[in-house]
């Protein structure tokens, strides 16, 4: 489906390939300087690789005028907006799985109708739904081969169908629109990107959308890919994309070896070399491994503070060091406090579960008793957020209601009401009477807001410095997303 015409081209599609420090980044950097006459554009996989290159390319330089450097998102973009392909405004990650529980709830389901209630379903059949679409299948061609597998990958493809005629239904786009649209348009008018080189860095394989852009530029501009690929065992999942371009027609340049002079580590040379190779000699050990041991986690993240202590003390720049870690959404607040008592400045990356955080217990406790019936627990759990009342005043409360006296939610809170120094509580009636649908989620984007600013306003339940700016991002993601909700127009209930 992808073979191109060697008749036709214009520019050819070029792969050069070699194993790990084998001058590969440097020959695309040099073939990048020598197009900048030509407006090129690199692709690397994440935006840290944008950072990475742009700071290679300048290096020695002081800037670079002429070329970009971005993702695969900002190379499909870039050509859409080229080709005047028509796109309309997309959807947000949020509103894609909001979308894709409207599909669910609309198709015709058997098998999935109990599963289709549950909340992990939408977010698994949005991932679905991306990577059929990434590897170019439409409803209809996923519909087609379902038929011959089974009634549940039918329904499956129900959802699918659903979820595109929603989107169409709210007029909106996806990464996929774009893509389809980029392409549509360079087929129909390939002069319109103007024969901007581009060159390719860092992938292990392509998606079907981003091998038909490959081809489709190739035939315009030209495109360059390094890939790291050699007839070894470590690197052998890479020959299926080698594969593709060679498909494709890509001119494969000599094999370039691996050169211990591209690395400063000749440590780390070897131990690349040497991976998943037949046992041989040991190697000598020296300063670029490091074991450290440490009895528990909190001693270890002292004893890696330590050693970065030691490497700033020694001129080593901070944003040259890096930590990772096995599981940075439970491991990364606890070594971003040891290494700020250790005075290190130190950015945190890591994806945080909502309910982790002061705000979103808050305001999930706050929506709780707002809408379920039952206890006074989740009143107590949202009068406790840091900011929002005096501890006191709620344990008073909330012995009362362990002794007995206060029976459910309601008496709860007119006991508060009734309370010397008790707050209204108007945010239960605010919420209450938002209804259901956009109302209401704009209702809970406020109090989102709302629950974590308090902790700026009245800091009564202290929060420890660094926290306060987790919590106000916390507050801003949510009356995000909840805002973006309801730009979507659909019904929703509590």
């Amino acid at each position: 489906m992808l073979a191109a015409d060697e008749g036709t081209r214009a520019m050819p599609l070029k792969l050069i390939a070699g194993p790990a420090n084998s001058g590969r980044a440097g020959a695309i950097l040099e073939g990048f300087r020598a197009k900048l006459n030509r407006d090129p554009v690199l692709v690397v996989p994440t935006l840290d690789d944008c950072d990475r290159f742009e700071l290679e390319l300048c290096a020695g330089l002081g800037g670079v005028v002429g070329g970009s450097v971005g993702t695969f998102a900002h190379l499909f973009e870039q050509v859409a907006t080229a080709v005047g392909a028509a796109v309309p405004a997309l959807l947000s990650p949020g509103q894609r799985v909001r979308v894709a529980r409207e599909a669910a709830q609309r198709a015709e389901l058997v098998l999935l109708a109990r599963s289709r209630e549950r909340p992990g379903f939408a977010p698994a059949a949005e991932a679905l739904i991306d990577e059929l679409k990434a590897v170019g299948l439409d409803p209809d061609d996923f519909a087609e081969r379902a038929e011959q597998v089974g009634e549940y990958e039918v329904e499956l493809a129900r959802i699918f169908s659903s979820y595109e005629q929603v989107r169409d239904e709210l007029g909106r786009g996806d990464a996929h629109t774009v893509a389809r649209g980029a392409v549509a348009g360079l087929r129909a008018n390939g002069e319109a990107w103007r024969g901007r080189p581009v060159f390719l860095y860092g992938f292990d394989d392509l998606t079907g959308e981003q091998l038909e852009l490959v081809a489709e530029l190739a035939a315009v501009a030209g495109v360059t890919v390094a890939l790291t690929y050699e007839d070894r065992d470590a690197v052998a999942a890479r020959a299926r994309l080698r594969e593709q371009l060679r498909d494709l027609g890509a001119e494969e340049a000599p094999p370039r070896e691996a050169d211990p002079a591209n690395t400063e580590e000749p440590l780390l040379f070897e131990i690349e070399r040497r991976f998943m190779q037949p046992p041989s000699e040991p190697l000598q050990a020296g300063p670029a491994l490091t074991m450290l041991e440490a009895a528990g986690e909190l001693a270890e993240a002292e004893a890696i503070g330590e050693s970065v202590a030691r490497l700033l003390a020694g001129g080593v720049a901070p944003d040259e060091i890096a930590i990772v870690l096995r599981q940075p959404a439970a491991q990364a607040r606890l070594y971003g406090r040891v290494l700020g008592e250790l005075g290190i400045p130190v950015a945190v990356e890591a994806r945080l579960p909502m309910a982790q955080t002061s705000t979103g217990r808050g305001l999930a406790s706050l929506l709780r008793a707002a809408f379920e019936p039952g206890g006074a627990e989740d009143l107590l759990a949202y009068l406790r957020t840091p900011g929002l009342e005096a501890p006191s005043r709620v344990d008073r409360l909330e012995a009362d209601v362990r002794r007995g006296r206060l029976r459910g939610a309601e008496e709860a809170a007119e006991a508060w009401l009734e309370r010397d120094g008790g707050t209204d509580l108007r945010e239960l009636a605010e919420l209450r009477g938002a209804g259901s649908g956009p109302k209401l989620l704009e209702a809970c984007a406020y109090q989102a807001r709302r629950v974590a600013e308090r902790a700026m306003w009245d800091r009564q339940g202290e929060l420890p410095g660094p926290e306060r700016a987790l919590e106000l991002r916390a507050g801003g993601a949510a009356e995000r997303a909840l805002g973006e909700l309801a730009d979507l127009g659909l019904e929703a209930s509590p």
